[in-house]
């Protein structure tokens, strides 16, 4: 009787069991995330019945695509994908796209690389005249005597001598005449005292001068004349102070006066007795008036009382009359003949 109490008791147990139905959701990377159990003979509604392992809410569960890597399972929606990716969102559900060209991206955004800016989901090129640095949503054009290529990162000054052209995309030369200085944006004119020499201004040399502003390279710089002198970069030419002489064109200091000379109108003139031996004035011979000589002195002029040799070893000195006011030389007996006394 006990026993078949049991067997019936058992029967009745299994008939009064509800029948328990169990699914399970898998992640993209074979992680269960959900479980839908069901108690009872009805069958798992897989919309309505999941079970959040996490939370051990009963809520339904929404994956997103296979290249995300953090997932709002709640909404489906995508939170960052895998690397080398990038969200899109201006899809519903954030979908993950490839990373374009010459960008680099972290899987949640995207930054076009230096010479680019960001457009929609794509980097296009800064075009020239233009730049931009990483990460740039547009490009900026280059600043004033600056110029660029298509793709740049940054901009560079046009040289001296050149300009920037009003689209900032390559220089053009100064014209003859003109001058700039690096990152100009436009030429000026060589102020007075100064030529151009390839596009630079450039200051006239020392004994030279430029009254004008050297509008044209035709205009050069003239050199001082004798008696005047000049310091680089000057207008005009200064006039030799007392005391001093140039005698040269171009001379670019005055010389002092030698001794026993006078100095005018940019030259000197030895002393009487005196004569020019190079730039100084040397003594004539005993009884000289006036002489000439350079590497041979000889007298052309003599005092009273002395006469001129014209022949022989002593020509071009001085021979005393002696006593006589004025005499004549015997070339025979090498000797002076009076021609009357004093």
């Amino acid at each position: 009787m006990f026993k078949l109490f049991c067997s019936l008791l058992f029967f009745y147990c299994a008939l009064a069991a509800p029948a328990r139905a169990e699914n399970t959701l898998l992640s993209n990377n074979g992680f269960v995330i959900a479980k839908a159990v069901k108690l009872g003979r009805k069958a798992v509604n897989q919309n309505t019945d999941w079970t959040n392992v996490n939370t051990g809410k009963n809520e339904l569960i929404k994956n997103c695509d296979q290249n995300c890597k953090n997932c709002d399972t709640s909404t489906g929606t995508c939170l960052s994908c895998k690397n080398g990716m990038f969200l899109n969102n201006n899809s519903s559900n954030n979908v993950c796209m490839s990373c374009p060209a010459n960008a680099t991206c972290n899987g949640v955004s995207l930054a076009c690389k230096a010479g680019y800016y960001k457009n929609a989901n794509s980097c296009s090129v800064c075009p020239a005249g233009s730049y931009s640095n990483a990460g740039a949503t547009s490009c900026s054009k280059c600043p004033t005597g600056s110029y660029s290529n298509t793709g740049a990162s940054s901009c560079s000054k046009c040289p001296a001598g050149s300009y920037a052209n009003a689209s900032a995309t390559g220089c053009s030369s100064c014209p003859e005449g003109y001058y700039s200085n690096a990152g100009a944006s436009s030429c000026s004119v060589c102020p007075a005292g100064y030529y151009t020499s390839s596009g630079k201004c450039v200051p006239c040399p020392q004994g030279t001068f430029n009254p004008k502003p050297a509008q044209s390279n035709a205009v050069a710089c003239i050199p001082c004349r004798p008696g005047s002198y000049s310091s680089s970069g000057a207008a005009s030419c200064s006039v030799c102070p007392a005391g001093t002489y140039s005698n040269v064109n171009g001379a670019s200091s005055c010389t002092p006066c030698p001794a026993n000379a006078t100095c005018e109108n940019g030259s000197f003139s030895c002393n009487p007795r005196f004569y020019q031996n190079g730039n100084s004035c040397l003594a004539c011979y005993v009884n000289c008036k006036t002489c000439i000589g350079s590497s041979i002195l000889q007298c052309t002029s003599c005092f009273n009382g002395s006469v001129l040799i014209p022949f022989g070893g002593s020509a071009g000195h001085c021979r005393s009359c002696n006593g006589c006011d004025k005499c004549t030389y015997d070339r025979f007996s090498d000797t002076t003949i009076c021609n009357n006394r004093m």
